[in-house]
């Protein structure tokens, strides 16, 4: 049994998470989230990067999803720090195999993922939203597809019983 850590960053949406229910079953999952300090300093400009309304709406969207886990018989870890130092830190602690999480697009977001991936010898796996709901509506069609096999396989049968 693999160990596979799932970081959910900005999006803690789970009805679409592919990249989530992609992960093999037979593995163990541990999602987390890191409140990193960084959203809370002021751009070069003056201004907060978070405002307070945001920062609360994103620590109860966090416990909201924390809670839903763990109705669902699983849990997610919160943490407080600089995502580049806590990570590899979880990946030797709990003898991670692979991390899993939505694909960044910020240049400040990458590089910190840049700095993780320096420090670590295992997979990071990024899916983007966009990639997400193609793999979803491609399960869609597949999953039509084999129903419109089967619908024309029992027609078939049904010809042949009436012949």
């Amino acid at each position: 049994m693999k160990t596979i850590l799932y970081w959910f960053k900005q999006d803690l949406r789970l009805h679409d998470m592919q990249g989530l229910y992609a992960i093999d079953s037979q593995n163990r999952l541990l999602p987390i989230y890191v409140f990193d300090p960084r959203q809370n300093m002021h751009t070069e400009y003056g201004f907060p990067k978070m405002g307070k309304r945001r920062l609360c709406f994103l620590e109860q969207s966090v416990l909201a999803l924390q809670q839903y886990l763990r109705s669902s018989g699983s849990d997610l870890l919160i943490f407080e720090g600089k995502p580049e130092e806590i990570i590899p830190k979880l990946i030797d602690l709990y003898a991670i195999h692979a991390i899993h999480t939505e694909k960044d697009i910020a240049p400040e977001e990458i590089q910190v993922q840049s700095a993780i991936q320096e420090q670590i010898h295992i997979p990071i796996i990024e899916k983007s939203a966009i990639e997400r709901e193609r793999e979803r509506e491609s399960a869609i069609e597949r999953e039509r597809e084999r129903e419109s096999a089967i619908e024309r396989e029992r027609e078939r049968e049904d010809r042949k019983s009436v012949v």
